[in-house]
């Protein structure tokens, strides 16, 4: 099943499989179609597969804050994104760019916007152990947009890394 015969304004899982590994599982109507897999800790190296497509994502930077996400195999970027205070701007290779941030102020839902108002690739994590998964939505026809794939990847990448920092915030301040 593909991400584009598997979606129209249709809800994905993600899993979290097995509390030893950080392997991330993206699940379609029960099937697996993707997976996430962080291969040291969040900060640092990370592969992902999605319709058969793999890439490697990277932390940049003195401070990590930029990714830089590239086809498996290959030293060219195919986007890199770049953080904000009120979330960032993913920039692929060809030319398309879309926003990154929360469908209202107080809201537990994050999403990729192109330039028109309407929302891309949407994630959900609602206030639980980030074991317990997350939601996706794929909307306004974007199953076909050659970029939704990765958004779909990276959406989730972002929420891990976020709960992540929130957790090792606790622990410094606690």
């Amino acid at each position: 099943m593909t991400l584009s015969s598997a979606l129209h304004n249709a809800e994905l899982d993600w899993t979290y499989p097995s509390a030893g590994e950080r392997a991330f599982v993206l699940r379609a109507n029960g099937n697996q179609i993707g997976w996430l897999r962080f291969e040291k800790e969040p900060g640092s190296f990370s592969a992902a597969e999605l319709e058969g497509s793999r890439w490697t994502f990277e932390r940049t930077g003195p401070t990590h804050s930029g990714i830089v996400i590239r086809a498996a195999g290959s030293n060219q970027p195919a986007a890199e994104f770049s953080p904000s205070l009120s979330g960032g701007v993913v920039a692929f290779a060809s030319g398309a760019r879309y926003s990154w941030i929360r469908q209202h102020p107080w809201s537990s839902r994050w999403c990729f916007r192109s330039k028109e108002p309407k929302s891309m690739v949407c994630v959900t994590q609602e206030a639980r152990p980030l074991q317990s998964g997350s939601k996706v939505t794929v909307c306004c026809d974007a199953a076909g947009n050659p970029e939704t794939p990765l958004l779909v990847l990276l959406a989730w990448y972002l929420r891990v890394l976020d709960f992540e920092r929130l957790t090792e915030s606790v622990f410094v301040c606690g």
